[in-house]
């Protein structure tokens, strides 16, 4: 008996062609999906790396302002304190100055009582003069005057005192002259004569006193 055979049904046999499609294009879909997660995180990295090295910089910076800014106060600080030690020293010469004019100024005034006490009349720097009256001198042929002459400096006059007077008759000078004694260590007294070679003057008036060193 011969078998019967029904009719063919149409697209049965591409079935496994139509599934090989899809996973074709599953395939490339998930190549796709790798080949774009890929790049994202290449992204994301190289993104995440600026931001690293901007972070970086950015502590690099203030750090370095910062030890800058610590360098700037403390060499501020360091001139502040040399400034205020040199304002201190300035002032403690200033002072130790003052104290030794002062008591400089105390021993002058208590030197100039006592030689003044002594019948001394001062010339300035430490040096006095005193004359002597009529009876205790001649004069010889020109009329002349004597005085003593003593210095209280403390190195003396070692290249002498140069004393000069101005001849006098009535209220004006009619000449001048000097004499420089020997050299002279503090305290020891010369005696100096000095003439009117004119013999018309009636008088004799120190002008100048110089100690010679």
């Amino acid at each position: 008996m011969d078998e019967v055979q029904g009719p063919e049904m149409p697209g049965v046999q591409d079935a496994p062609e139509a599934r090989k499609g899809d996973r074709g294009r599953i395939i490339i879909i998930c190549v796709v999906a790798v080949v774009l997660a890929l790049g994202g995180a290449g992204f994301l990295a190289a993104n995440l790396s600026t931001q690293a090295e901007q972070r970086a910089e950015a502590e690099a910076s203030a750090a370095s302002a910062s030890a800058a800014a610590a360098a700037d106060a403390s060499a501020s600080a360091e001139a502040k304190r040399t400034a205020d030690n040199a304002a201190s020293a300035a002032r403690a010469r200033a002072r130790s100055v003052a104290e030794e004019a002062r008591k400089a100024a105390e021993r002058a005034d208590s030197e100039l009582k006592q030689m003044e006490a002594r019948g001394w009349t001062s010339a300035g720097n430490q040096m006095y003069f005193q004359y002597l009256s009529d009876s205790e001198f001649t004069c010889g042929r020109w009329k002349c005057t004597f005085l003593d002459v003593v210095s209280m400096a403390p190195n003396g006059c070692p290249g002498g005192i140069y004393v000069a007077v101005s001849i006098d008759r009535g209220e004006g000078s009619i000449g001048s002259t000097n004499e420089i004694t020997a050299g002279l260590p503090t305290g020891k007294v010369a005696r100096v004569k000095l003439e009117d070679t004119s013999n018309q003057g009636d008088g004799f008036q120190i002008t100048k006193m110089n100690c010679h060193m």
